[in-house]
């Protein structure tokens, strides 16, 4: 057992110095001990934002954090002044933060079902007027939702129209967000929304799919089968360029 202290010590030192890529690193060594120790919310400044972000202890926030703003997994997106982004399964809005700034030009719309996720998206998110928070979840059509996983990290929760006797939580359709805004198209289209990409690209993607220039998607397979079959059988019938970083798949549509 005499390595146990040394070998976690380490373990830490290793840590603070990844966080250090992505946070100050008088921080990251705060946040270590913070983290087994705190409960509520605590404020991180974010090296590539040069602003402060809401995240939670004891969470998957953390790791969220370090994807986002720290691997940049987001970076694929590349466009000249996009003006209408919808992040889909916005979380804690740390992808939509960093389309915020990578965009400042550009209209965002955050999707997101999970009540204590929105609390925290609210927060991060209160300070940037191009960005409109949408309590609810994608789906297909109109229809009650009910979260499920509610043991799940909460990068993981998910939706489906039964299951969860818990309050159910309204869907809303990507036809829905272009009619309630003012743009013809959705030049950025982010989706991380824990295998409801199944039933989103299985019926009614014809209303919406010609109007999207770019989709970054996780497909969650391991999860749900038919993700990525469903995805694909939609977006086969136009041409486009992919690029995979990390969990992620991004496909620029060329033009028609």
């Amino acid at each position: 057992m005499s390595w146990s202290v040394p070998a976690r010590m380490a373990a830490e030192a290793g840590w603070c110095f990844r966080a250090s890529q992505a946070i100050p690193a008088w921080q990251a060594i705060l946040l270590s001990t913070l983290w087994r120790k705190r409960l509520r919310p605590v404020e991180v400044r974010s090296k590539v934002l040069n602003r402060r972000i809401w995240i939670r202890p004891r969470s998957s926030d953390w790791g969220v954090f370090m994807k986002v703003l720290g691997q940049l997994e987001y970076a694929c997106t590349q466009q000249d002044r996009p003006s209408f982004i919808v992040d889909g399964g916005a979380n804690i809005g740390l992808a939509t933060s960093y389309f915020a700034w990578k965009y400042p030009g550009a209209t965002i719309a955050a999707v997101e079902p999970e009540p204590s996720n929105l609390e925290i998206l609210r927060r991060n998110c209160q300070s940037l007027p191009s960005v409109q928070i949408v309590p609810a979840a994608l789906w297909s059509g109109h229809s009650k939702l009910y979260i499920q996983d509610s043991n799940s990290a909460e990068w993981a929760f998910s939706v489906a129209p039964e299951g969860n006797p818990g309050k159910p939580v309204e869907a809303v359709t990507i036809g829905d967000l272009l009619r309630n805004s003012r743009f013809d198209c959705i030049d950025i289209l982010k989706l991380d929304i824990e295998g409801a990409e199944r039933e989103l690209f299985r019926q009614g993607w014809q209303e919406w799919l010609p109007r999207v220039r770019m989709i970054v998607i996780e497909l969650h397979d391991r999860f749900l089968p038919g993700c990525s079959q469903a995805f694909y059988s939609a977006v086969l019938g136009r041409s486009f360029q992919q690029e995979i970083m990390g969990e992620n798949v991004a496909i620029r549509f060329d033009p028609a």
